[in-house]
């Protein structure tokens, strides 16, 4: 079984850190090297950097406020190490359950390291106010701890900064606020006491079994420590009658002894001290100068020994009186200690209570506006999906519109697209296309003419795709001209000569579109209606011949 203990640390960061080798320094007997990988580090910040991210937007806030220059705060980690205030720059504690003795067995060992970690994981959800800037557990020592390294955040203050180090008043914004506060009752013994019953409930949990708390003096009932102190004070009177009685004796020895007048044999002066009695009355120094007779030297001698531990026995006794008074007095101050600590728990229990109170009721706010926050928003969703439903039903008859709309205008699509190509036909395409027609290409020529006449007449022409024509003329080597030569080379043109009327047959594609839009009574040129008919004529001839043939 055993107990859990949370002392103050040194707060050595060398020691935490294991860094003794990387400064040239020798690790301590107590730590056994062989062990330090076991252990674990869960926290390890940068205090400097911590003091920046926790005070400097006050430190920031209260400095812009500053008109005069010496009153401005540089570094606020600087300012609390020069601080005569009291406060530390950090906190540290050592939390451990059990001692040496108790870790013998591997198992135990990794129970309590689990232990440790699992409290170090929830510090700072605990203790809001307790910057946790260094968590180490080390397995390398007789017994595993856990080192707990951290700054005290105050909030609040009206003058000055408005977030501060201060240990107290951030024990007591957590809650810990002690009724009646002395040295011994106070806002961080609270918090510890907090701190040592958690961590319990987490060893017992696996499977560590956990001392009770000791308890202080005056923990017991008033009661209950009546009688303790009445057994004590009833032992101490014993042992002091039993040597008031040895001390009588003796006295009626020696008195015997003084009064027996025989031979007047002297022995040595002898002078018993004034004596004290159990409630501090003296009595005065009695017989000086002992006779004896019928006694020889050896026997004078062994009685005088006797009356000298007479003188041992007194001491003794001077010293328990002195003892009983001081344990009286002591009991008498643990018994006003024992009220003052039974208020102090009474005070701790109603300070618990109340926060409990108040945290109650802060869920219960938290819960009431998570409440209202969320009926708010599903009514929000609410609307939105009744207006996008709304939406939805125009859509659709919107659509259902268009729809119709659209097979109504179906045929009348496709009589524009007829018309459109018809007037494209008539308008510009057609004019394209005859002159095609009665354009004959260079290379379609038989093989071996020459274009020298035709380039001399000015017959030799360049039909562009845009449907210009323009004169074909020569470069210096006999060629086509350059412009030509290049445009064809591009196939931009087409180098030929323009064919005679009779020879020119309008292809069939063409003619067929045009006897289309003649059937449909469209209007057309009156040119372009004798040629249809022309070109009907010789058609009606050439098909004439070939049957008589």
């Amino acid at each position: 079984m055993g107990r859990i203990s949370m002392p103050q640390g040194k707060g050595s960061q060398l020691h935490n850190r294991r860094d003794y080798e990387k400064i040239g320094r020798e690790v301590p007997d107590n730590i056994d090297k062989n062990l330090t990988r076991e252990n674990i580090t869960l926290v390890d910040q940068d205090i400097r950097e911590a003091y920046q991210e926790i005070f400097g937007e006050a430190l920031a806030q209260y400095n812009s406020k500053q008109k005069r220059a010496d009153r401005r705060i540089e570094n606020y980690y600087e300012h609390i190490a020069k601080s005569k205030n009291g406060e530390k720059l950090f906190y540290e504690d050592v939390l451990q359950w059990g001692k040496k003795e108790d870790f013998e067995n591997p198992q135990t060992r990794e129970r309590a390291k689990e232990a440790l970690v699992r409290y170090a994981s929830t510090f700072e959800q605990r203790n809001p106010n307790l910057r946790l800037i260094g968590a180490y557990i080390h397995m390398d020592e007789a017994s595993p701890h856990l080192h707990l390294d951290y700054v005290p955040v105050a909030h609040g203050y009206s003058r000055g900064l408005s977030t501060r180090n201060s240990l107290d008043k951030a024990m007591k914004e957590m809650g810990f606020v002690p009724e009646k506060e002395s040295r011994k009752n106070n806002a961080t013994k609270l918090w510890k006491e907090n701190e040592r019953a958690y961590f319990g409930e987490i060893c017992r949990s696996m499977g560590l079994e956990v001392e009770a708390e000791r308890k202080a003096r005056g923990s017991l009932s008033v009661e209950e420590y009546k009688e303790a102190r009445e057994e004590m004070l009833g032992e101490i009177e014993q042992e002091y009658a039993e040597k008031k009685a040895q001390v009588e004796s003796m006295d009626e020895i020696a008195s015997y002894i003084a009064s027996d007048d025989r031979n007047g044999i002297k022995a040595e002066n002898y002078t018993i001290e004034a004596k004290k009695s159990f409630l501090g009355q003296i009595k005065e120094p009695e017989r000086v100068g002992v006779f004896v007779e019928n006694m020889d030297k050896g026997q004078v001698e062994s009685l005088m020994q006797r009356v000298k531990a007479d003188e041992r026995i007194e001491s003794t006794l001077t010293r328990t009186q002195e003892q009983c008074r001081s344990l009286i007095a002591k009991a008498q101050a643990e018994a006003k200690e024992i009220r003052a600590e039974a208020t102090a728990d009474r005070n701790e229990t109603i300070a618990k209570a109340e926060q409990i109170k108040r945290n109650e009721q802060s869920i219960i706010t938290r819960a009431r506006e998570w409440a209202e926050s969320v009926k708010k928003q599903y009514q929000e969703v609410a609307d939105k999906v009744k207006e996008l439903l709304g939406r939805k039903k125009l859509l659709e008859n919107d659509i259902a519109d268009l729809q119709n709309t659209q097979k109504a205008l179906a045929p009348l699509r496709a009589e524009v697209t007829e018309l459109k190509r018809a007037k494209d036909i008539l308008s510009g395409e057609l004019d394209y296309e005859l002159t095609k027609a009665k354009f004959k290409s260079w290379s379609s020529m038989p093989f071996g003419t020459s274009y020298d006449a035709y380039r001399k007449r000015g017959e030799l022409l360049a039909l562009y795709k845009d449907g210009t024509i323009r004169q074909v003329g020569s470069n210096e080597h006999g060629g086509f001209d350059n412009k030509t030569l290049a445009d064809e080379k591009k196939g931009l043109c087409v180098v030929g000569i323009m064919q005679d009327e009779e020879r020119v047959r309008v292809p069939k594609s063409v003619l067929k579109e045009l006897m289309q839009a003649r059937d449909r009574e469209k209007p057309i040129s009156k040119s372009l209606q004798n040629f249809i008919t022309q070109q009907t004529e010789v058609a009606k001839v050439v098909h004439d011949r070939g049957r008589s043939r």
